[in-house]
């Protein structure tokens, strides 16, 4: 006894060049919109790790100042980095410090009304940007003469080498401070983006109201410790962006805003500056207007495939005509015809939805230009991209089919309905009637065997 997989496959063999071009066309409609579409994606994703990646630490970074004293420094300071944490929301990223002293008058120039000036201060990250030239590095200093490191262009401006020593005084409290040169280092990029706003620290030499030299750096510890009075301190979230993809952009930007309202409640003489928003809702939009642009030629290839497989629908309907009246002079309805035409639909749109996402990258490849490598593995959304393209393809193959059927039923029972009560059919009542009858009746096992 015969199933209904058997005749579909049947049903299939029995016209191979239809089918073979109907498969030849949903195959080159399915890959050719899965190609474009991965293009579209890879192209913008690339575009959107090239702008973070080449954009200035200006853009990227976040900078937060407060005014810290010695006692509170070290809750500012963790609230501080849990905030960015938070913050930038799993992007992987480094907070580094910095801070400032009060102004001291340089050594013998206390007396004088507009003397020249210097500060002390710290940096996380210094000893890994700049290169020692003499001495060595300051060591912890909590209490005496204090340790620092001068750069290059400040020692040189204040003339003094490794292990010479002075003395400043505070301008503010009069305090006298006792200095030892430790080591004199020069920065590897003094004009990078970590430095653009510390012209003191690049040049040795700031000149305003007053000439200040320095800095003179010291450990944070020491600088918490015995210079933190009522300061101005400096965080700066550095992130790694080198892995964002578009669809994180708006997410990052609503989360990097909220650092601000984050650290209002515990930190009230907090300022947060960061460029990073604006600049991930630009390349947001940036990114939407590329991937748009990509509609127009998936909208020419979805009218080219739906023509083609139209006129192929046409064409495969035509030469079944045969094929339908014998089904339906054995008992097929409407029903079972449309389930076949579909079952043999999906039976060639269903391998070209397996094969089109494994065939995508082969062909940008072989077009070039997006770098995409020959085998990849096709991820879940494009299987989904892939399955409904195929299957609107299997929709529009069977249609043309199942619809003939149904308007051709509805002629039918339409004519049967106008018939006029007691009026015979044609060919019934009237001479050569009986002949015609018998001819179908000797005609219709012939069709049965045929069929089997």
């Amino acid at each position: 006894m015969r199933g209904r997989t058997p005749l579909v496959f049947r049903r299939a063999l029995s016209e191979p060049l239809l089918l073979a071009a109907a498969f030849g066309s949903i195959l080159l409609a399915t890959t050719t919109l899965v190609a474009l579409l991965t293009y579209a994606a890879s192209v913008t994703d690339l575009g959107v790790r090239q702008a973070v990646e080449t954009a200035p630490l200006t853009l990227t970074s976040t900078t937060v100042t407060s005014s810290v004293k010695a006692d509170d420094y070290a809750r500012i300071d963790r609230m501080v980095r849990d905030g960015i944490t938070r913050g930038y929301a799993g992007v992987p990223h480094r907070v580094v410090s910095g801070a400032r002293s009060d102004s001291y008058a340089m050594p013998g120039q206390e007396g004088r009304e507009r003397p020249d000036l210097t500060r002390f201060a710290t940096y996380d990250d210094l000893r890994e940007r700049a290169d020692l030239v003499a001495g060595a590095w300051p060591g912890e200093s909590p209490a005496g003469t204090v340790e620092a490191a001068l750069s290059q262009p400040a020692a040189e401006a204040m003339r003094v080498a490794p292990g010479g020593e002075f003395s400043v005084v505070g301008r503010l409290d009069g305090r006298t401070v006792k200095v030892k040169v430790a080591g004199v280092f020069r920065l590897r990029a003094s004009d990078g983006d970590r430095w653009a706003g510390d012209e003191l620290l690049r040049t040795g030499t700031q000149v305003g109201d007053y000439t200040t030299y320095g800095p003179l750096v010291v450990p944070a510890t020491t600088f918490v410790s015995r210079f933190a009075t009522s300061v101005s301190a400096t965080w700066t979230a550095v992130p790694d962006l080198s892995g964002l993809i578009r669809e994180d952009l708006r997410p990052l930007a609503a989360s990097v805003t909220g650092i601000e309202a984050t650290l209002r409640g515990g930190c009230t003489g907090c300022t947060v500056f960061t460029g990073l928003p604006a600049m991930l809702t630009q390349l947001d939009r940036a990114a939407l207007v590329a991937r748009s642009t990509m509609l127009i030629p998936v909208l020419q290839l979805l009218v080219l495939a739906a023509y083609a497989l139209t006129l192929t629908a046409r064409l495969l309907s035509d030469h079944r005509r045969m094929e339908v009246a014998l089904l339906r002079s054995r008992g097929a309805g409407s029903v079972r015809l449309a389930t076949l035409a579909g079952g043999e639909a999906l039976l060639v749109a269903l391998p070209c939805a397996v094969a089109a996402p494994y065939l995508a990258p082969p062909l940008l490849a072989l077009v070039g230009g997006t770098g995409t490598p020959l085998w990849q593995n096709p991820g879940a959304t494009t299987f989904a991209i892939s399955a409904a393209v195929a299957l609107a393809c299997a929709v529009l193959l069977a249609l043309p089919r199942c619809a003939g059927r149904a308007g051709r039923t509805s002629r039918s029972r339409g004519a049967r309905a106008r018939r006029p009560a007691g009026h015979p059919p044609a060919g019934r009542g009237r001479p050569g009637a009986a002949g015609g009858g018998g001819a179908g009746d000797l005609a219709a096992p012939a069709l049965r065997r045929a069929g089997d």
